[in-house]
């Protein structure tokens, strides 16, 4: 039928060839429904392309759980390199990505990667491409990604990568329906009607293409009936055979083809008939959908017999795919193949980060639970329980967990049984109720009790150890974090990283002068690769670290470290922690928006629930901020709720620091007292000073009475009044809300106006307020007025005069030429850069140009 009405598509991927080949990497997404000819597109764009362009292609399967990074590996076999190199030396999942990168940034000239169905995609696929279209940019490569956007529902893993694919560097290229002109032209040219054609097909290609290959024939009322009519036109021999390949999901390599009755020569037939095709490796039908309609048409019985005689050649072959072993048992019923091959593929999926398609392999083996032997039995429960909790069917985890140890218990092994408690204390720590874990630690470390070292020791050890930092208990925690890791340098090398940052946490918690040493030594490689979970919670554990130290710049390196490293996972379990921090240094910086924005989604996410309480602290703070105040006072109260709950420092100093804010705000008490002695009591130690200094602060400016702090870093040096060093310092970490709250505090008038200036900048209205009563106090009448209704129709939030001086500044003019050029002060033209950069979220004049300009201001 060729292409029709695909100009505008072919063209702008022509760009993005083009543009790839200078350098300039991008992501194209060609969606539609299925046989709307996305695979057609990208093939008609491809043979396109100038002689020497690498291209790698590669297909999602829709099996039950599809091979982990599967599309990467059908690409490896177009050329050696990198890839291909990585796929056969069986590499892990951070090396697969390195391979790929190697792949896309090689001197080989410019690569198209191509990967189709990705609404299919394993998690690790997934997770790769989350961080290829971040860095894509810098490759003279271009991704180019296919899906069915009608399968999207809501829920479905591949909207969270099509929400974080955004920028110019992305083109999205939805496939729409043939018009009635083209479906009325292309059915003419063979003599079908085209009313009945258009009726029956509404312009879907695929569709289309079977009702125009029978002329003479009425026009079916449905794909399938299409699809059949074509498939009744064999033999009956060539159509068994067509049958027989319709129950095999992926592409049907050669070798299986052959090995099937009647071989590839007895396909030959249905390939001239357009039913299926050669690649040379493999056979596939011409579309999805027909291998669909084809199957569909199967009696049961039969169907069942095709997969089991797929199923045979397969576990014939020298190594079986063992993804599509699985999935074949699963449709022949055969519960033996099942749970003997389903926990390798489980434990593939899930060390390669594809935790959907490790869940679904267990709970095939579950069905067979009276096939596994104890032990097994056992195993496959504690490795569910995780992949439950990481799905966030978190009370079905825990249940798991709890019948994971009652299995282990049962069969003696005492290594399994406590490994099966830390599952089960791990999922506890991560709950609401984090004090609950210790029980299940303590025991798992017990048991072992007489046992010689070695991995299950050190784990235990880590995890009680871990559990006591996190419940505020840092002093009690050392000793056992300290003998992990000696047992770790012993006996485990891969857990030295972990251990070493939970001693480091430790130290950190107890003012330690060791702990910044630890902490960061734990990032050192060692001689057994990180699994990426492992990873994340070290970095996490440093992050953390150096904020208790008060190494404030320290902290915010590694976390962006962190954020970047772990942009390439879910966001599950650690990665969410970092997700909340992120957002509350987003809010410091005073973009306020992006804020609110991003903590909002965290919020509506099924996440982890103590993720609430990281949550719930910072937006409702945020909200009271910008005069959202009764959304804000629900939020903070159901964060305090929360804070109670899980009883640990982590919660309720930031839900008590939160509470007093916003009664210094809004004038609303709302429990800050009761809160504010709790925290105070409880943040006695060295690594709380954070905390202890905050909320301090808060309380000052609520006139209640504040306790000797001798130990106060300067950004707290406020509380015993002296704004100026405390103003300074917050200048210095490009916080402008918590200086513009030091400079209200003085008795100059120009001070505090130059405090109000920035507060109107963010919108912070509440604070703003208090400003302008204290500036009527001191006996000030000229007050500079809110935001007016123009300013806050501005995409930045500009004032006329702001908007003004940002074209000034985009000149290179510097302060006192803006200020003569407007007959002002210089001081004036300070505060409107000051509330510029706030404004626009950049800490530079060259980065508010770029920003000005990005949003159309200059």
């Amino acid at each position: 039928m060729g292409l029709v009405e695909r100009e505008v598509e072919l063209e702008t991927l022509s760009r993005r060839f083009a543009s790839g080949s200078r350098g300039q990497g991008s992501v194209a997404l060609v969606s539609g429904e299925a046989g709307i000819g996305k695979t057609s597109v990208v093939g008609a764009a491809i043979s396109a392309l100038p002689r020497g362009t690498r291209v790698l292609r590669g297909a999602c399967d829709d099996l039950i759980a599809p091979r982990s990074f599967g599309p990467l590996r059908d690409a490896a076999r177009a050329a050696a390199g990198p890839l291909a190199a990585a796929v056969a030396a069986g590499a892990d999942r951070e090396a697969m990505f390195d391979a790929m990168f190697a792949e896309l940034g090689g001197s080989g000239g410019p690569v198209v990667l191509v990967v189709e169905d990705v609404h299919w995609a394993d998690d690790a696929t997934l997770d790769l491409l989350r961080l290829l279209g971040r860095r894509i940019v810098d490759l003279p490569a271009v991704a180019v990604l296919t899906f069915r956007d009608d399968e999207l529902v809501e829920g479905h893993p591949l909207r969270q990568l099509l929400g974080a694919l955004v920028g110019p560097h992305v083109s999205r290229l939805p496939l729409a329906r043939l018009s009635p002109n083209a479906v009325h032209q292309l059915a003419d040219d063979v003599g079908v009607d085209g009313a009945a054609a258009l009726a029956a097909t509404a312009g879907n290609p695929f569709f289309l293409a079977e009702v125009l290959a029978n002329p003479g024939a009425a026009v079916p009322p449905t794909v399938a009936d299409a699809v059949l009519a074509r498939v009744m036109q064999l033999d009956a021999a060539t159509r068994s055979r067509v049958e027989q390949l319709a129950v095999v999901v992926a592409p049907a390599a050669r070798s299986l083809v052959e090995a099937l009755p009647g071989g590839t020569a007895g396909l030959v037939a249905a390939e001239r008939l357009g039913i299926v095709e050669f690649d040379g490796r493999n056979v596939v039908f011409r579309h999805d959908l027909a291998r669909r309609a084809i199957e569909a048409s199967l009696p049961g019985g039969r169907r069942i017999a095709l997969h089991r005689l797929v199923l045979a050649l397969l576990l014939a072959e020298a190594e079986p795919d063992l993804p599509r072993v699985v999935h074949h048992a699963v449709e022949a019923g055969n519960a033996e193949v099942i749970v003997r091959y389903g926990p390798q593929v489980a434990r593939q999926a899930a060390h390669a980060g594809a935790n959907r398609q490790a869940l679904a392999v267990r709970e095939q083996m579950l069905r067979h639970a009276d096939l596994l032997a104890p032990i097994a039995l056992a195993r496959v429960h504690t490795g569910h329980a995780w992949s439950l909790f990481n799905a966030g069917r978190y009370a079905e985890g825990l249940a798991v967990a709890e019948r994971g140890v009652a299995l282990w218990e049962a069969s003696g092994d005492l290594g399994g049984l406590s490994e099966a408690l830390v599952t089960l204390g791990r999922q506890l720590l991560l709950s609401t109720r984090p004090r609950s874990a210790e029980d299940p630690a303590r025991r798992a470390l017990a048991v072992l009790h007489g046992q010689p070292p070695g991995y299950p020791r050190v784990l235990a050890g880590m995890f009680l150890g871990a559990q006591l930092l996190l419940t505020d208990r840092p002093d009690a925690a050392l000793p056992h974090l300290e003998e992990a890791l000696e047992l770790a340098l012993e006996h485990s090398d891969d857990m030295i990283a972990l251990c070493r940052s939970y001693v480091g946490l430790a130290l950190a918690g107890i003012g330690d002068a060791r702990a910044a040493d630890q902490l960061i030594k734990s990032l050192e490689p060692t001689g057994t690769p990180l699994h990426h979970e492992r990873q994340v919670r070290v970095l996490r554990n440093v992050a953390d670290g150096m904020r208790r130290l008060g190494r404030w710049q320290e902290e915010r390196r590694y976390l962006a470290a962190a954020i970047d490293d772990t942009s390439r996972y879910d966001p599950v379990v650690p990665v969410l922690e970092f997700h909340a921090r992120h957002w509350a240094l987003v809010a410091d910086r005073g973009d306020w928006t992006a804020a609110e924005a991003g903590l909002r989604a965290m919020l509506e996410s099924d996440g982890l629930p103590a993720a609430r309480y990281m949550v719930l602290p910072v937006l409702g703070r945020l909200l009271v901020r910008t005069g959202q105040v009764d959304e804000g006072r629900e939020m903070l109260a159901d964060a305090w709720a929360l804070a109670r709950e899980a009883d640990v420092l982590a919660a309720l100093a930031p839900a008590a620091i939160a509470l007093a804010e916003q009664a210094w705000l809004t004038g609303r008490g709302d429990g800050w007292r009761d809160a504010a002695a709790l925290v105070l009591e409880r943040a006695a130690g060295a690594g709380a000073v954070h905390h202890r200094g905050e909320l301090l602060r808060q309380l000052r400016r609520l006139d209640a009475p504040v306790p000797a702090a001798p130990d106060l870093t300067a950004e707290w040096a406020g509380v015993h009044g002296d704004w100026r060093t405390a103003a300074a310092e917050w200048e210095t970490r490009g916080q402008p809300y918590e200086r513009a709250l030091e400079l209200i505090d003085s008795d100059e008038h120009e001070t505090i106006v130059e405090g109000l200036l920035v507060l109107d900048g963010l919108g912070a209205a509440p604070a703003a307020a208090l400003a302008r009563a204290r500036l009527r106090k001191l006996g000030l009448t000229r007050i500079p007025r809110g935001p007016r209704p123009q300013t806050r129709e501005n995409v930045a939030g500009l004032t006329e005069r702001q908007q003004e001086v940002v074209g000034f500044v985009a000149k290179g003019m510097t302060n006192a030429e803006i200020a003569q050029q407007l007959v002002v002060s210089v001081r004036t033209v300070d505060h409107h850069v000051t509330a510029i950069l706030t404004k626009l979220g950049v800490s530079s004049r060259r980065e508010a140009i770029r920003r000005a300009t990005e949003l159309g201001l200059i």
